[in-house]
């Protein structure tokens, strides 16, 4: 039998191990993991944070579902260096594992801004289970949080950390929340319900440094002004965790580059998830794991399709009276746009060019999300169907022959 070893235990690596299984294969599988524990969503820590869901609640196997599959697990085991040349993986421990083929699937870690006292006790980021219920043990009512970074996972942790009835603060450098996904209008919308929970929004700010003795105290901005915080969580964007990659001579850009087998620039590794880079672009928790997976799985199992040829990005935010759906192209350059708008909240921005969909946003009422999809998956072409976009029946009447 052949050798696999996967890296990562996160989404990406469960989820090659799930195609790879459904298929014929002649593999001997190892799977290593930073974390103790088995696989779980990742997408829906902060609700671990607010206390809506358990660690179990989150949980995508059990570590029963290895040993029923016969896979080798060494969880809580980092690996150091890739040894190409002699085919071997080389962990913490100081012990070595051969492969005949490796899957990276190490995911991507939180960026951190350069500033002064984050090594400071009550700093953290949330990008495990283990950093979601170290700062459950330490929130009380009427705690001082500071969340630096608006964007999706800033804006669902400050939510999490107010439902705990806790003084939020979100800040934030860029003008707008969700810079990267919402129009000014439906981040406005985002906004004032945020506000309207009681926590406060500060827009354009820039954090020059976290202050106090051993432990946080507050942040001081570039204003000069300084915010009290008891607890400070960091939410400022993720980076693809390459390091492995890079020293072992692969190919990377800003992650992990993959072609669309999920080939890396060395024959006997693939890659998926987070830490990849395929086509000039890289992917967020959940983007194109499954897609990803299929493409890998049927690549080194000696099926060269179906292959990956990318995504249409999707981001959802669900949070108690804030519903927010924003996919595809989303930049007003060059393109058409359809907006609508009215006193209820509801909001709606479509991307069109030659009749055909790129992107939309919707804000509130998020029930035409399915039919959207559709379109701009499909390519469709809308011509027929221009006086009908901002408010379109149902796919079954206005299908197009």
């Amino acid at each position: 039998m052949q050798k696999l070893v996967v890296i990562g235990n996160g989404m990406a690596g469960f989820a090659c191990l799930e195609q790879i299984r459904q298929r014929d294969h002649n593999f001997e599988i190892t799977i290593f993991g930073d974390e103790r524990r088995a696989n779980y969503d990742r997408k829906v820590l902060p609700s671990v944070l607010a206390g809506v869901k358990s660690p179990g609640d989150i949980a995508l196997n059990d570590l029963n579902w290895y040993q029923d599959n016969g896979i080798l697990t060494r969880l809580g085991v980092r690996v150091t260096r890739l040894d190409r040349q002699r085919r071997l993986v080389v962990d913490e421990d100081g012990g070595s594992t051969a492969y005949d083929r490796l899957i990276l699937a190490t995911g991507a870690r939180p960026w951190l801004p350069p500033l002064p006292g984050l090594e400071r006790e009550n700093v953290y980021t949330l990008r495990t289970l283990d950093d979601a219920l170290s700062i459950l043990q330490l929130l009380r009512g009427g705690m001082r949080a500071a969340v630096i970074g608006g964007g999706v996972l800033g804006v669902e942790t400050a939510c999490a950390l107010q439902a705990h009835d806790c003084d939020v603060t979100l800040v934030q450098l860029a003008d707008r929340l969700m810079e990267r996904q919402l129009p000014a209008v439906a981040s406005r919308y985002l906004q004032r319900r945020m506000e309207s929970r009681g926590i406060r929004v500060l827009l354009g700010t820039e954090t020059q440094s976290l202050i106090g003795g051993g432990r946080v105290e507050g942040l001081r901005f570039v204003s000069g002004e300084v915010l009290p915080a008891d607890v400070v969580i960091i939410a400022a964007g993720i980076r693809p965790e390459v390091e492995l990659a890079l020293h072992a001579g692969l190919e990377v850009g800003r992650g992990v580059v993959v072609n669309d087998n999920m080939e890396t620039s060395a024959q006997d590794v693939s890659a998926a998830g987070g830490c990849t880079e395929h086509r000039g672009r890289t992917f967020g928790l959940g983007d194109a794991i499954q897609e990803q997976a299929r493409a890998l799985a049927a690549a080194i199992t000696g099926d060269r399709g179906p292959a990956f040829t990318g995504v249409v990005p999707v981001t959802r935010l669900r949070l108690p009276g804030i519903e927010i759906v924003s996919a595809g192209g989303v930049d007003d350059a060059g393109i058409e746009t359809l907006e609508y708008e009215d006193q209820a909240e509801t909001y709606k921005k479509l991307f069109l060019r030659d009749n055909r969909l790129l992107g939309f946003v919707l804000a509130c009422d998020i029930s035409d999300e399915p039919r959207y999809l559709d379109w701009l998956r499909h390519g469709t072409d809308l011509g027929a169907l221009r006086r009908q976009l901002l408010s379109p029946r149902s796919l079954e009447e206005t299908a197009l022959t």
